[in-house]
């Protein structure tokens, strides 16, 4: 689905583009026949679109080369939350129970505790009931 909308976002940049030299009052091809514009807009979108795509590639290759771009196959086993950030992406203790619980527990492993609030009250209240 991203990567539709990102289609279309640059579809619409680069048609928006050349619709300036299509539809312009004073030298569009449609409204007066004119090519200069056109074809400067339309330069103007082809060029943006390859320095794009060869800029993207360029820094695409160097991050490749210096710090990677491919979890290891080790890291994708474990799961990529524990091996980047040390803590799961869900609270399903019981698949990690070789690991201790303490490193679930945000308050006991950053001693930092988190006030209830009203709110929070309501909703459990509810989902208890």
């Amino acid at each position: 689905m991203i990567r539709l909308v990102r289609l279309l976002h640059g579809f619409n940049g680069v048609f928006g583009t050349i619709a300036v030299g299509l539809f312009d009052s004073t030298a569009g091809l449609v409204t007066t026949g004119q090519v200069s514009l056109f074809g400067v807009q339309l330069l103007g979108a082809i060029v943006v679109a390859v320095w794009g795509l060869i800029g993207g590639a360029a820094i695409g290759k160097i991050a490749d080369a210096t710090v990677g771009l491919r979890a290891t196959d080790e890291e994708e086993e474990e799961g990529l939350d524990m091996s980047y950030h040390g803590i799961p992406a869900y609270n399903e203790l019981e698949r990690f129970t070789d690991l201790p619980t303490s490193l679930y527990n945000f308050e006991e492993s950053t001693g930092i505790t988190i006030a209830k609030t009203e709110q929070k009250k309501v909703i459990e209240k509810v989902f208890v009931d």
